[in-house]
C-alpha cells in the first residue's frame, strides 16, 4: 500500500529497546544472520548461544552445536517475562516457529500475538557490541556481516539465497513498521493541538502519553488506519499525515485561521526530540543496499 508523506519520516518508536511487531522482525533479521554464520570459522552472531547453560536448561539442550530459533530468541532476550513466554511451547508454538523458512510474516505474527518483542541484548547478538549498544549499531553490524557473506562464492560457503531473501523481508518490515509508528506519533501531536476533544478520549499510560495499544482513531480531524506491508499478515496503526494536514487546514480556514505548518511545528520538532530514533530508522534503510548488494 502507499504510505504518503510519512515515508519521509526517518523516525521510529523505540530508543534502546524494540517493542511490538517490528521488534519481532528485528529478531528475525538477526536470526537469518545467525544461520548464515553457521559455517564460519570465527563466528560473530550469538557465538555463545549454543554454550549458554540457562538456555539449555530452560528451553532444552542444544543439538548439533547450533541453537534453534526458540533457543536463539530466549538467549538474546532481556525481559524475564518474555523469556518465560518464549520457553513456553503452549504460548509460542513449535508449529509457528517452524514456518520461519517459508512464512516469515506468520512467524512474526505468532511472536507478536504471544507478546514477544521487548528488550533484547545487542551484546549477545553481535560479538563486540555491549548490552547497552544502540539498535542502529546492531543493525549496521548485522547488515555489514550479511553483505560480507554475500561476497562469498557458493563453493566457499556462501549461504543459501533463501536466507538473504528472508533477511531483506525482515529488514523491510522493520523500516515499514517504524515509519508507520512514527507517523502515528506525529498524528497524536497534531490531534492534541487541533482536535483535543478526541485526544482526551484516547487511553493514556502513566506518563500521560497515548497508549501504544490504543485502538485506531476513526473520528475527528486526524484519523488513523492500519498499514500492512504488501504480502504481510499484520500491520501497524498509523496516520496519513497529508490527509490529516488537509483536514486540519480545512477546519482552520473555516474558522478564519491560517494553515498548520506540518514540517515546522510537528515533524521537525519531533525528529529533534527523537535523535536516537532517526539513527535506528536510517540504519534499517541503509541495511537494504548491504543485504541486497551481493545476493543473486
Amino acid at each position: 500500500m502507499k504510505l504518503p508523506l510519512f515515508l519521509i519520516l526517518t523516525v521510529c518508536v523505540s530508543k534502546a529497546v524494540a517493542f511490538g511487531l517490528y521488534g519481532c522482525y528485528e529478531r528475525l533479521l538477526y536470526w537469518q544472520a545467525y544461520q548464515m554464520d553457521s559455517g564460519s570459522k570465527k563466528k560473530r552472531i550469538a557465538p555463545a548461544c549454543s554454550r549458554d547453560a540457562k538456555t539449555a536448561q530452560v528451553v532444552g539442550p542444544v543439538t548439533g552445536g547450533r541453537c534453534n530459533l526458540r533457543q536463539f530468541l530466549y538467549y538474546i532476550t532481556e525481559n524475564e517475562v518474555e523469556k518465560g513466554i518464549i520457553a513456553d511451547k503452549n504460548k509460542l508454538k513449535d508449529a509457528d516457529l517452524e514456518k520461519e523458512k517459508s512464512a516469515l510474516d506468520e512467524v512474526a505474527s505468532a511472536m507478536y500475538k504471544a507478546k514477544v518483542g521487548r528488550t533484547y541484548n545487542p551484546g549477545r547478538i553481535y560479538q563486540g557490541l555491549e548490552a547497552n549498544s544502540g539498535i542502529h549499531e546492531l543493525i549496521g553490524n548485522i547488515a555489514a556481516f550479511i553483505e560480507q557473506k554475500g561476497w562469498l562464492e557458493e563453493e566457499n560457503g556462501k549461504p543459501s539465497q533463501t536466507l538473504f531473501d528472508q533477511a531483506e523481508k525482515a529488514r523491510s518490515r522493520v523500516e515499514f513498521g517504524r515509519k508507520a509508528s512514527g507517523a502515528r506519533d506525529v498524528g497524536d501531536e497534531i490531534r492534541k493541538r487541533y482536535d483535543r476533544e478526541v485526544w482526551d478520549k484516547q487511553p493514556k499510560n502513566k506518563n500521560g502519553e497515548i497508549d501504544k495499544e490504543a485502538p485506531l482513531v476513526d473520528e475527528g480531524l486526524v484519523k488513523e488506519k492500519l498499514a500492512i506491508p504488501e504480502g504481510g499478515v499484520e500491520g501497524w496503526p498509523t496516520c496519513d499525515l497529508e490527509v490529516a494536514k488537509n483536514s486540519v487546514n480545512a477546519a482552520e480556514a473555516a474558522a478564519g485561521r491560517g494553515p498548520m505548518k506540518l514540517n515546522k511545528d510537528f515533524i521537525g520538532p519531533w525528529r529533534d526530540r527523537e535523535t536516537a530514533h532517526v539513527l535506528n530508522i536510517d540504519a534499517a534503510k541503509d541495511a537494504k543496499l548491504k543485504i541486497n548488494s551481493c545476493s543473486a
